[in-house]
């Protein structure tokens, strides 16, 4: 009954988007810990090892020595960011729903 319309340019929607962006990335952070240094810190740290880890497995069974299209960098970084989507999901659906996050 009392619609009005507002017109959004593109630059206006584009800051709601990266606001709102900003906001739930802050509200996940702060869900891991209360400190968010140290949760970003944690982030690094886990992606560090998990690179380090394949790296290690990989030089070990001497799969480099297969012939990868392309940086094998980023081959093992596609590795660790998939495990590590993986875990963090089957993580977030093993937990019961009456139970605060770690």
């Amino acid at each position: 009954m009392f619609n009005t319309s507002l017109r959004q340019t593109h630059l206006s929607a584009a800051l709601y988007l990266a606001e709102r962006t900003y906001h739930i990335s802050v509200r996940k952070v702060r869900k891991k810990h209360g400190n968010a240094v140290i949760s970003i810190l944690t982030g690094v740290g886990q992606t560090h090892t998990f690179t380090l880890a394949f790296y290690v497995i990989f030089a070990i069974l001497l799969i480099r020595a297969i012939t990868v299209r392309g940086n094998f960098f980023l081959y093992t970084m596609s590795g660790v960011f998939l495990s590590m989507a993986h875990v963090q999901t089957v993580q977030q659906y093993r937990r019961p729903k009456n139970q605060p996050p770690r």
